[in-house]
């Protein structure tokens, strides 16, 4: 599995770099100055050396290692050859191969190993202040930091996949919760665009009836005119009445000295369908319910009894 993530904000990269290059100048002073630089005959020793080619190497690995998330292969392979010779490339090495680890490419993984292990042996053979170790155990050792670093990487690498993860899931939660409020904010429209159509039809419908009789009848007399206009007086008063009884009704029972009006019930038929009749309209009532019942049987909602004022 492959290691994918954002590239490193500029202040993380600048601790990694500021870490590995201090303690690659820190090991390259203390092995400088373990002698002079000249011996008594006036030829460079090999402190003289190192103090011209640690410096070198160690600030063109430090370059180099600012690509390893590139181009990690190459990087981790020409900082390996580079530490052949440099103690600074060396431990410069470390970063470039724990961030090669980070990626669990075990191909690329086990294509860095024979140049780093060369480099080891190289190394011995070639510095100076090498310890001279054998070459078995020159290659135990290299093989034994290779692999630490390569799994210090693979950690680190499998740390970040799951924190992505993690992230990933938040991040399809939040959309989730963000469309089940979009859903529940589109039903509950719905939901009052029913409760104001069945609470307001009835009324304005009379309302507009009684209005296009008084427009359309000029004959009628004072009296009954008087008498429309009262009821379109009295019907718009009680359509205000009605929406504020439903608008009290949505807004929730957790606002104090909200009123809440119960919902019309079937037992409020008469007494509707006597208002119908004042206003001139021909109405009949019929109704049947279960006579075992010793109560008037409740509508589950104002839906039906709003609906039935339109009939």
């Amino acid at each position: 599995m492959r290691t994918t993530f954002k590239p490193l904000p500029w202040w993380a990269e600048a601790w990694r770099l500021g870490l590995i290059g201090f303690l690659a100048f820190v090991f390259v002073v203390l092995l400088v100055g373990v002698g002079p630089a000249l011996s008594p005959d006036g030829e460079i020793t090999a402190q003289g050396w190192l103090a011209f080619t640690e410096p070198i190497l160690g600030l063109a690995s430090l370059a180099l290692v600012l690509w390893r998330r590139r181009w990690p292969v190459v990087v981790a392979i020409l900082i390996s050859v580079a530490s052949a010779f440099s103690v600074a490339a060396g431990i410069i090495s470390t970063l470039a191969i724990v961030s090669l680890g980070t990626r669990r490419q075990w191909r690329e993984i086990l294509i860095v190993a024979p140049f780093y292990m060369a480099a080891g042996q190289a190394f011995d053979r070639l510095d100076p202040l090498a310890m001279g170790s054998t070459p078995l155990t020159t290659a135990v050792m290299g093989l034994a930091v290779y692999i630490a670093m390569v799994s210090i990487g693979a950690y680190i690498g499998a740390r970040r996949d799951s924190a992505n993860l993690l992230l990933q899931r938040a991040e399809s939660a939040e959309k989730e919760l963000a469309s089940r409020a979009a859903r529940a904010r589109a039903d509950e429209r719905a939901r009052i665009a029913r409760e104001m159509h069945d609470t307001l039809a009835h009324r304005i419908s009379l309302i507009a009836v009684h209005a296009g009789a008084l427009s359309y009848r000029d004959d009628l007399p004072p009296a009954q005119v008087k008498e429309t206009a009262q009821l379109l007086r009295d019907n718009a008063d009680q359509a205000v009445r009605e929406l504020r009884d439903v608008l009290g009704i949505l807004r929730g029972s957790d606002e104090p000295g909200q009123a809440h009006t119960p919902q019309n019930s079937i037992a409020d038929l008469p007494d509707l369908i006597a208002e119908v009749q004042s206003s001139g309209t021909s109405v009949t009532l019929s109704m049947s319910f279960d006579h075992r019942s010793t109560r008037w049987p409740r509508a589950p909602a104002a839906i039906p009894i709003a609906s039935s004022k339109k009939h």
